[in-house]
């Protein structure tokens, strides 16, 4: 179906009296679109854009109808009210500001998708404009970047949520996806690869528990650099999207299957960690990069990502992905103070509205307390916005890397998780503290529990495998040429991060302050003048530093004089 052979007609519904596509057959043609507005006082805050739409074949037979809305790129208000027609019958298209369409909601989509077949569906909605097939389609982010700022999308066509998260999320249909019901997900994987430097291949078997009141829904995988966690987690994406090149299959005796795959990663070398999207792949694919780069893809944007999650009225775990979210914000202990900034184009009354400096801003808990109008252009403002704000004392001042990692983790896992899916996730831990860590894999373990879904996480970080029970944790450990791929002896699950970071990485803890010590105090031989020191120093070093001091200082000491014995 070639775009360029068709023709596009607007019918003047002035001239007709009813609101299907009954068009005189003498306007019928060969390879035409016909769209037709629908005659109705209803309208989204002035704009009208219900319309009916009409595909005719080579033999000017009807080859697809039915409703879509219609919204012209242009602020000239006669467009938004079917006031540009003249008193012809039909006006060409070409004659008008450049278009587009939204068929509706997601079960509009999946119907249409259905009833075509996905290959013709793809076809047709390119010919109808639809937005939907321009993001499959790819190569017009300009234009959908004019499209999402237009009024009459802000206002009218994202006024209904269902039709927000069809713009979304219906371009999945598109690529042959279906939805699944929440069920049964696999419990054990195998894992196997082969990498260069290694005389022998990785091999890890993942096992999750789904018990009520301890689930076992997260994997660590943790080891010195170099050792090939980050190539499990690239294997794991790859062999799930590209079938059969790499080993990660089910165990046998597992059931289910996974749903979504989602792929976390932060700044820097984890960036390539995952592999691109498999055209091919039925599963669903989501791509999260946390930082603070400005030059992430406009519908990658915090802000943009904001009012995609506030719209959605998906349910999960008995609360709105909208308040799970808040209540991560809740969890920084600044609840009142993380804002995003308002838009100079905001033109209704926005409520607990906060000047600083000659810009405004907005609470994010304030965004629910909003009228419609104030919260539509809100939402279509925030789509330039980075990163959130701290608001403090009547200044606006930048959060911490840490913070904001955390509110991009959090608000985008919400946006993206769905049921029975896999998440994977690349150091975690950058720039955050160890409170932060402990906070975000509570967090993550709610989420996977009330969308039934698992995740593996690769780091470097003890804080991360003490939030775990050792059964969950794989420590990759290499000897000369020879990887092993072993348990922790210890209860990983709320131990000291001391004895974590020994085995994992044979760490002495106290390693380099005692050294340092032991050679400032091996050349005091006057042992009044050692207790001295002693004495004074105790104050400021643990009690185990201290006898690990005592204790080398000693050695030393009695091997010089079994050394003098001797002679």
């Amino acid at each position: 179906m070639n775009d360029s052979k068709y023709t596009t007609y607007f019918v003047n519904a002035l001239e007709t009296s009813s609101d299907n596509l009954d068009i005189d057959e003498n306007y019928l043609y060969p390879n035409c679109v016909y769209f037709k507005p629908m005659k109705t006082s209803w309208n989204d805050f002035l704009y009208k854009t219900r319309y009916t739409f009409r595909i005719t074949g080579e033999n000017s037979e009807t080859i697809a109808q039915g409703m879509t809305h219609l919204g012209f790129i242009t602020n000239e208000k006669k467009y938004a009210a079917f006031d540009y027609f003249d008193e012809s019958y039909l006006l060409p298209s070409k004659e008008l500001p450049d278009f587009y369409t939204l068929l509706g909601g997601m079960d509009d989509y999946l119907n249409f998708i259905s009833r075509e077949g996905t290959e013709r569906s793809r076809e047709l909605l390119s010919l109808l404009k639809d937005v939907v097939e321009m993001k499959y389609s790819g190569g017009q982010d300009n234009k959908l970047e004019k499209i999402i700022k237009s009024g009459v999308f802000t206002l009218a066509i994202f006024r209904n949520a269902e039709r927000f998260l069809a713009f979304h999320n219906a371009e999945r249909y598109l690529r042959g996806e279906r939805d699944d019901e929440i069920g049964d997900i696999p419990d054990e994987y195998n894992l196997s690869y082969k990498l260069s430097g290694f005389s022998n291949e990785h091999a890890i078997a993942l096992k999750f528990n789904f018990n009520k009141y301890f689930p076992k829904r997260i994997a660590v995988l943790i080891g010195e650099n170099g050792l090939g966690k980050s190539q499990a987690l690239n294997n794991i994406a790859r062999s799930i999207l590209y079938e059969g090149e790499s080993q990660f299959s089910k165990a046998l005796g597992s059931h289910g299957k996974l749903h979504k795959l989602i792929a976390v990663s932060t700044p820097g070398e984890t960036v390539r960690t995952f592999p691109r999207r498999n055209s091919s792949s039925s599963i669903k694919y989501e791509k999260i990069l946390l930082g603070r780069d400005s030059s992430v893809r406009h519908f990658d944007k915090f802000g943009y990502s904001v009012g995609q999650l506030f719209v959605n009225n998906v349910v999960i775990g008995g609360f709105r992905k909208w308040s799970l979210f808040l209540r991560m914000v809740y969890t920084l202990g600044q609840y009142n103070s993380i804002v995003v900034p308002i838009s100079d184009s905001v033109e209704a009354i926005v409520r607990n509205r906060i000047d600083v400096s000659g810009r405004s801003y907005l609470r994010l808990a304030d965004l629910d307390k909003q009228k419609e109008q104030a919260t539509l252009e809100i939402i279509a403002g925030l789509s330039e916005c980075d990163k959130p704000l701290h608001y403090s004392d009547g200044s606006i001042n930048e959060l911490s890397s840490g913070q904001i990692t955390f509110l991009q983790f959090a608000l985008k896992l919400c946006l993206h998780i769905e049921g029975k899916s896999l998440v994977l996730i690349d150091e975690p831990e950058t720039h955050m503290h160890p409170k932060l860590i402990s906070d975000l894999i509570g967090f993550l373990n709610e989420i996977l529990t009330a969308t039934n879904s698992i995740c593996v996480i690769a780091t470097h970080s003890s804080y991360v495998v003490r939030e775990v029970p050792s059964s969950q944790v794989s420590v990759f450990k290499k000897e000369d040429d020879f990887i092993s791929i072993l348990k922790p002896h210890l209860q990983t699950f709320g131990a000291d991060v001391g004895d974590i970071s020994y085995f994992v990485f044979n760490e002495e803890r106290n390693n380099v302050l005692v050294e340092e010590l032991v050679e400032k105090l091996r050349n005091i031989s006057d042992e009044e003048k050692l207790v001295e020191v002693f004495s004074n120093i105790k104050k400021d070093i643990s009690a185990e530093v201290l006898a690990e001091l005592r204790r080398k200082l000693d050695l030393e000491r009695g091997s010089e004089t079994n050394n003098t014995s001797a002679s």
